[in-house]
């Protein structure tokens, strides 16, 4: 299977995958699908500890330290943690593993078929996938 996600859209891509009413095969293509996206998210989670690690106030402990449900920046570098974020949400993530044969015709086939609306990031990334 091949796919290329933009990071930003990873979250709304598994959310898609997650919330179609699926059976049989088809279901399983998408959770063949979903179990890639989903490492994908982790990946991209990683990258934002590490930027955290990297441009975040820590404790004496070494611990970030919380201002509320976000991590308080280092003032000084906080403009720097921005675009480094803002580079990491836009990079394209590239699923590029093997599963098992008609996987992507069968995944294609039932995106195109399935009758749901979609809108906002839900229909974005349901134009991603195909």
């Amino acid at each position: 299977m091949y796919l290329e996600i933009p990071n930003h859209l990873l979250p709304a891509v598994s959310e898609l995958l997650d919330s179609l009413p699926l059976k049989g095969a088809q279901s399983r293509a998408r959770t063949r699908t979903l179990t890639l996206v989903s490492a994908a998210l982790e990946t991209l989670g990683a990258g934002e500890v590490e930027l955290l690690h990297t441009y975040g106030v820590k404790d004496a402990e070494g611990e970030l330290v919380r201002d509320g449900d976000t991590f308080e920046l280092v003032p000084e570098t906080a403009a720097e943690y921005q675009v480094e974020r803002t580079k990491l949400l836009t990079e394209v993530t590239v699923i590029d593993e093997a599963t098992y044969t008609g996987h992507e015709t069968l995944l294609r086939e039932t995106l195109e078929t399935v009758d749901v609306e979609l809108k906002g990031a839900l229909a974005t990334a349901y134009d991603v996938l195909l």
